[in-house]
């Protein structure tokens, strides 16, 4: 985690606060049992796709910066 840039690491602390923020919503709105628990799973995979989405758009970039023309 050393090796990550400040924008990554502000992108991985705001998704990981709005998935704790999102689930918890979640865990209000439906009572615990199996549906709440598979919700929950189909969230997080969901979110977490999308955050490592965007993470890995800083690779590229950065790929296509230091490239020599």
């Amino acid at each position: 985690m050393d090796d990550l840039s400040e924008d990554q690491k502000f992108i991985m602390a705001r998704f990981s606060a709005m998935i704790g923020s999102v689930l918890t919503l979640v865990e209000t709105a439906i009572p615990e049992g199996q549906q709440y628990t598979s919700l929950r799973r189909l969230l997080n995979d969901v979110m977490y796709a999308a955050r490592n989405d965007f993470l890995s758009q800083f690779d590229e970039s950065e790929e296509k910066e230091s490239a020599p023309e």
